[in-house]
């Protein structure tokens, strides 16, 4: 500091505590100051000489404390009166050399080449300027940040700030006076708002050799941030938010900002340590029981794995892990005998996009009897009670039944009190599911996700959101086949049939005296066998009374199967099948062999073989694999070369190959089941231990006779 100020300092220390005193005030008392010694300096002093020959007149007025008249020994003349005031020349304008601060008769370019006239030296006082240094740990922390409207980037110089850093980025910043610093990464800063929620600033230089962290204006303001400087206030902007940052400028004309970043406190990790040597490597063996991490060690199996003793606390993730949750039985434990006995209910989730009418969600009420759906469309879930309320009026008006049972999960629209006693009032039961299992409202939930999902294979690209228009009837019903099945299978139930547990498209009705009747549905069409006539007559009597029927007489062909029924036995065969599938592979000319495969061929991956097509690979199996219902001769070798369906070569592609030429002669085989024969069923089973070349798996294999022939295998 200049020694002009020692006064001011002394007056400072005087009037003021200098422990108390703030740096702000500090700075405002010596900038009065210095503003004062700087207005009082203006004065030039100035020195003649005066060495010429010829003689030069000078006249000066000025006005002092005195009079006086004064000659010189160089012809010159003064007038003066004493010393004389000296005055700003700062705003006078040389017509000479045009700078200011003297005039043309003083100007020391005007008698160059006259000779020399005089030599007048201009002595410029030094401006005084005060420089402060003072230390403030705001200016030390890494959360100071200045706002820049020069600064072209955001800018940070601290490596620990950014929670995301690309250090191959590289790029040069320079300054107003032509330096250069380097830019030694790009990334991004977490900013902590207020609220406790981060903010994410992009696009932020890494420059080791910056010391103030600064915030680019222009950057903040291509972010849709509107910024405004008013009456020493930076605003920050948000459209949605509002204001977001109010900054005051300071003394020195510079707007800092203190930011809490979250960046080292995300990057931060935390470690767990294990202290007990048994329970850290019961861990790293997920979860090994303790004796076998014993048996480890004692057989030398592990290096390194200590004495391990088995402690007396119980692991409870092994416990959580060991338990399990049951499946949830198929089907309904009852199913509703009338209408409106049963009913469905669900609501679906928030809908996006929101239709025209502002609906959002909808509820479905599903009849258990007919599986008949009626949806409504909300705007909000407590609109679900009027809803009811309007579908309650609506279907037993028409039905003339009350419903009896509803059926809905745990949802505050459904649990609300007004619901609860209209349902009582109305003598309506409720069954609740339990917390957690959709599962128990599975009806409800399918038929959700039903009118949600377009089914695979009718979504036209582009128009993802229209739906198909059903013009005609499926089966006389506007319904999925699902639908379709449960409307047979509710009849079933009622005329006594029962469901087989392991093909649920059979259904079994037993009668006196050991009479029975088998059915088996696929789609619409459907065979029947049995041992009584009089059940015959009455199961296609009600199937004539419930459903449009036509009896096509006794069974010739069903589903690629040919059925021959003669006095003697039943024979079933494939024949027209197979010519299709030698046709369609263009192996009907070729040359049939004996066995469908070579004795005691061993097929592997075959890694290093060629290549085929894997899509016609898979056809000749997936045809082959039908073909097996009535050919068991062909089972093994299918079953053989269906192993290697992914990655298929020429030996592979070999051997299917000789199964259809196996097949070109045995196309008329078939199975045989013999009249009169023995009705006991017999087993057989075996297993090849380990055969598998390639993983050493065991192939296993069975076959089970009736009536002098194979049924099962």
């Amino acid at each position: 500091m200049h020694t002009k100020f020692d006064y001011v300092v002394c007056s400072t220390e005087e009037s003021h505590d200098i422990d108390e005193v703030s740096i702000d005030e500090l700075q405002s008392s010596l900038l009065v100051h210095e503003q004062r010694i700087n207005q009082g300096a203006t004065t030039e002093e100035q020195a003649l000489k005066v060495s010429s020959n010829t003689p030069v007149a000078f006249e000066g007025v000025g006005r002092g404390q005195g009079r006086g008249r004064g000659r010189f020994n160089s012809y010159s003349r003064g007038r003066g009166r004493g010393q004389g005031s000296r005055f700003d020349k700062s705003n006078i304008e040389c017509f000479n050399c045009h700078r200011y601060g003297h005039y043309r008769s003083e100007c020391p370019t005007f008698f160059r080449g006259q000779g020399e006239r005089s030599n007048y030296a201009e002595i410029e006082e030094e401006e005084t300027t005060l420089l402060r240094a003072c230390h403030n740990k705001e200016e030390k922390s890494n959360n100071l940040w200045y706002l820049d409207s020069g600064c072209s980037n955001h800018m940070c110089g601290n490596k620990l700030l950014f929670s995301d850093l690309d250090e191959s980025f590289r790029d040069i910043v320079k300054f107003g006076d032509n330096s250069t610093v380097s830019v030694m990464g790009k990334g991004s800063i977490n900013v902590r708002m207020k609220n406790d929620v981060v903010e994410r600033v992009p696009s932020v230089f890494y420059v080791p050799d910056l010391k103030s962290n600064l915030l680019s204006l222009g950057q903040l303001q291509e972010k849709v941030y509107h910024i405004s400087i008013k009456n020493g206030v930076c605003l920050i902007e948000d459209s949605t938010r509002g204001v977001i940052a109010r900054v005051k400028m300071t003394s020195n004309r510079l707007f800092p900002i203190i930011i809490q970043d979250d960046g080292p406190s995300l990057q931060t990790c935390f470690s767990a340590k294990v202290k007990d040597l048994a329970w850290l490597w019961h861990f790293r063996y997920g979860h090994l029981n303790f004796n076998g991490l014993q048996t480890l060690r004692q057989k030398s199996m592990v290096t390194g794995l200590p004495h391990i003793v088995s402690p007396s606390q119980v692991c409870e993730d092994c416990i959580v892990g060991k338990q399990h949750r049951d499946h949830f039985p198929r089907g309904n434990a009852w199913r509703a005998l009338n209408p409106l006995e049963l009913v469905h209910s669900d609501i679906c989730e928030p809908i996006n996009p929101t239709s025209n009418g502002g609906k959002r969600y909808f509820i479905t009420f599903i009849d258990d009897y007919s599986r008949k759906t009626w949806v409504y469309f909300l705007q909000k879930k407590s609109e679900a009670f009027v809803a009811f309320k309007s579908f309650k009026a609506l279907v037993e008006n028409e039905v003339g039944r009350t419903i009896k049972v509803l059926q809905t999960d745990r949802g505050g629209e459904f649990n609300s009190k007004e619901f609860a006693s209209f349902c009582e009032m109305n003598g309506i039961r409720r069954q609740l599911t339990a917390a957690y299992t959709p599962q128990q409202n599975g009806v409800s939930e399918r038929k959700n996700h039903t009118i949600l999902n377009m089914p695979l294979g009718y979504v036209q690209q582009g128009n993802e959101e229209k739906v198909y228009k059903l013009k005609k009837a499926l089966y006389g019903l506007k319904q999925a086949p699902r639908a379709w099945y449960s409307r047979i299978e509710s009849y079933f139930t009622r005329e006594g049939f029962e469901k087989c547990p392991y093909e649920h498209t059979l259904f079994i009705k037993s009668g006196a005296a050991g009479k029975f009747l088998i059915v088996c549905l696929y789609v619409d069409d459907l065979i029947y066998t049995g041992n009584d006539e009089d059940l015959f007559k009455s199961f296609k009597h009600s199937m004539m009374a419930e459903f449009e029927m036509t009896d096509l007489g006794l069974l010739h062909y069903f589903l690629s199967i040919e059925v021959v029924q003669s006095a003697t036995g039943i024979f079933i065969m494939q024949k027209k099948y197979a010519v299709e599938i030698l046709d369609r592979f263009e192996m009907k000319t070729c040359n049939s062999v004996g066995p469908p495969i070579e004795p005691g061929l061993k097929l592997t991956k075959d890694p290093k073989g060629k290549k085929v097509d894997n899509t016609l690979f898979k056809q000749i199996v997936g045809s082959l694999m039908y073909l097996t219902a009535t050919r068991p001769d062909i089972m093994y070798a299918v079953s053989l070369i269906n192993r290697y369906m992914e990655h298929p070569t020429e030996h592979h592609l070999s051997a299917a190959k000789r199964v259809l030429r196996y097949l070109k002669g045995t196309i008329d085989f078939g199975i045989f089941y013999k009249k009169g024969e023995m009705s006991e069923l017999v087993g057989f089973t075996d297993s090849d231990y380990a055969g598998d070349l390639d993983d050493r798996r065991s192939t296993s294999g069975y076959v089970f006779m009736l009536s002098g022939n194979k049924s099962c295998f």
